[in-house]
């Protein structure tokens, strides 16, 4: 038998792979929770349209009801000239037993799918809200509240492993000359060049975000002050060599509260732009 399983597109992910990973992971959630209201040992989907192979739910052994039997679907790709949403499908049931679920699986199936989906569009539309919330418009990096946040957990993790986080605080030199001198568009594009710069000095674990205006700041966690030391020479260096001065301080420790590090190493910063006046 068949029955239309309605997919939405929340799957909007970036590529086709990472869309099939998402539609597996909710089909295994949806077959789990089919599996478990009925007598069956195992579930098996194939999505041709959305998967790169067959999701299968299995009862565990010994666990009961035992179950009577293995169902399997099909997907076919519902025809444009029905009028429905391309992302729908035709779900067709086959059993290699008799049973009485071969027909109320599939309507099973159909209505947690779209439970499921409805709950992912949700979360994924909670975590896009989050993700601008959280990201300074003008250079595509972390903005203060995605600061605070990442040093909150950053802080936390330093204290349980002992393990020492570092700080890197910086502004640009000479912004609001800039903007006096050449106009706005002209301190933009330094800006943006101290972002492209920071971005492609840090590693891969540290957190680079803009916390406003011409400040910029760095968290390296696992960082000791030998390795601090190398990373705020890369970064200035960096910087330099895109066209940006900057006044730069760091401070390291595996102990010491976010408002504590924090004073430190701006405190250096405005010590570093002292000494080169």
């Amino acid at each position: 038998m068949g029955t239309a399983l309605f997919v939405p597109p929340p799957l909007a992910e970036a590529d086709s792979r990472t869309r099939s990973e998402a539609m597996r992971r909710c089909l295994q959630a949806v077959l789990s929770r089919v599996l478990a209201e009925t007598n069956l040992i195992t579930l098996q989907v194939g999505c041709s349209l959305l998967l790169d192979g067959p999701v299968v739910a299995e009862r565990m052994p010994g666990t009961t009801p035992p179950g009577d039997g293995t169902l399997s679907f099909t997907s076919h790709a519902i025809p444009a000239s029905s009028h429905v949403p391309e992302a729908s499908l035709i779900v067709s049931a086959n059993s290699e037993v008799g049973r009485s679920e071969v027909h109320a699986v599939p309507v099973m199936l159909s209505a947690y799918m779209e439970a499921e989906m409805s709950r992912l569009i949700a979360e994924t539309t909670a975590r896009g809200a989050l993700e601008i919330a959280n990201r300074d418009p003008a250079t595509g990096l972390g903005n203060r509240r995605a600061w605070l946040h990442t040093l909150h957990v950053e802080a936390g993790r330093a204290r349980r492993t002992n393990r020492p986080i570092t700080i890197v605080i910086l502004d640009i030199d000479g912004l609001k000359q800039v903007n006096d001198s050449y106009g706005h568009a002209a301190g933009d594009a330094l800006i943006g060049r101290a972002a492209d710069a920071l971005s492609g000095a840090r590693r891969a674990t540290d957190v680079v975000c803009r916390l406003g205006g011409d400040e910029f700041g760095i968290a390296a966690p696992d960082t000791d002050p030998l390795a601090a030391e190398a990373l705020a020479e890369r970064v200035r260096e960096a910087l330099l060599q895109r066209g940006v001065n900057v006044s730069l301080g760091w401070a390291t420790s595996a102990h010491l509260g976010i408002d504590d590090l924090w004073q430190r190493a701006d405190a250096a910063m405005y010590e570093d732009k002292r000494s080169r006046r």
